[in-house]
């Protein structure tokens, strides 16, 4: 009887490695599931202020009006490729900053695993915050409610509803902190 093992057989065990690999490919697509969410309301709110630029009393104050809207758009879009291609990445790198400066004895995948996991649900809070800023669009541009009647209580939301996301990731950090032993 052969005694090497077959290289075919699958593992007995459960595979470290494919979780967090799973976890990573869950965070991009929330990212990007949350970039084209609000891509919707951002879009509407440039079409708000394109169409707010274009009365002959704002062309007359403005005559950079038309390449003021070409360079909105420019960085609209580019933004929207950066987070589409690499926004995973940059979040990846700074947290990866974050934990070189609080702690190298946690391991590099967990402390990222914990960050996927907090962005696992970045769709849901990306819906919120379209209602959010629809609904300033609406106050704003339409109904022509005066500034600070909507900054005040939309700001406020959208604030909390982003500390909804980022606290949680912060607090399971912290206790990842404080959970590992000292070496």
């Amino acid at each position: 009887m052969n005694d090497q093992p077959n290289p075919y057989r699958p593992p007995t065990e459960s595979n470290d490695v494919s979780q967090p690999v799973a976890a990573r490919r869950i965070a991009l697509w929330q990212i990007r599931i949350a970039l084209a969410i609000l891509l919707l309301p951002g879009i509407h709110n440039y079409l708000c202020v394109d169409q707010a630029l274009r009365t002959p009393q704002a062309e007359r104050g403005f005559e950079l009006a038309p390449m003021w809207r070409e360079f909105n758009l420019a960085c609209i879009t580019l933004l929207a490729i950066v987070i589409w291609f690499a926004g995973l990445s940059l979040l990846e790198f700074a947290a990866r900053v974050l934990h070189r400066c609080l702690s190298r004895r946690i391991e590099d995948s967990t402390w990222l695993t914990v960050l996927y996991t907090a962005l696992a649900k970045a769709s849901y809070f990306a819906l919120a915050g379209a209602i959010l800023w629809f609904l300033w669009n609406i106050g704003y541009f339409y109904l022509k409610l005066p500034y600070l009647a909507l900054a005040i209580p939309l700001g406020a939301a959208a604030h909390l509803l982003a500390a909804g996301l980022y606290l949680p990731l912060l607090y399971r950090w912290y206790r990842l902190l404080r959970s590992t032993p000292e070496s």
